[in-house]
């Protein structure tokens, strides 16, 4: 089976919408419907893709193994489709009363190397054979930007780091739950007594 997308919040397009609109002057479209225009039409839209979420760890959950377990969702985020792939990502945050904001579009090798490694996971046999949805996972405090395929009941997920990440994480290489919370845990504890430190002087 290949790896699910999963099924996007409705808040979360309309704020897409608006902002995109209010701050570009484009409406968003899928691929699909993009591909139907003609060349002036094309002009005012941007094409999306893959829409997926966005979630965060905080460093006393990341400390003490829960890094997966406690992650919050903070945000869903749209690939911008052109010609030669992806290099752009939208993004529309959304806050602990699942309130949505726009924030605005982003580039970088984040976006390339999601799209990569989604193709290589997907070539896995686990995966093939398994039943994955996937997201992305921000650990701002420790540098980690992670591909997460959160697996069905039964099964196990899987973290694959973007580089660059935290010296404690090898770039591209896919995790397990168990293997990517215990590497982290030690740089956590060591971040959060630094924040201690820095806060007793």
């Amino acid at each position: 089976m290949p790896i699910r997308d999963p099924s996007v919040d409705p808040r979360s397009v309309v704020e897409l919408e608006r902002g995109l609109e209010a701050t570009s002057g484009v409406r968003p479209r899928s691929v699909a419907e993009a591909r139907a225009l003609s060349d002036e039409e094309r002009t005012t839209v941007l094409p999306l893709a893959r829409p997926h979420p966005v979630y965060t760890a905080a460093l006393d959950d990341i400390a003490a193994g829960r890094v997966l377990s406690d992650a919050r969702l903070v945000g869903w985020r749209y690939f911008v489709s052109t010609e030669g792939g992806a290099s752009q990502a939208a993004e529309v945050y959304c806050d602990a009363a699942n309130a949505h904001t726009f924030a605005g579009i982003n580039e970088g090798s984040f976006v390339d190397g999601t799209l990569a490694a989604l193709k290589t996971l997907e070539r896995r046999d686990d995966v093939s054979g398994g039943d994955f949805e996937w997201r992305v996972l921000r650990v701002p405090a420790l540098y980690v930007f992670a591909v997460w395929l959160r697996s069905a009941p039964g099964g196990g997920d899987l973290i694959v780091p973007l580089g660059p990440t935290h010296e404690a994480l090898e770039t591209e290489r896919a995790y397990t739950a168990g293997e990517f919370v215990e590497a982290l845990v030690e740089p956590a504890v060591e971040a959060l007594a630094f924040e201690a430190s820095r806060e007793a002087e």
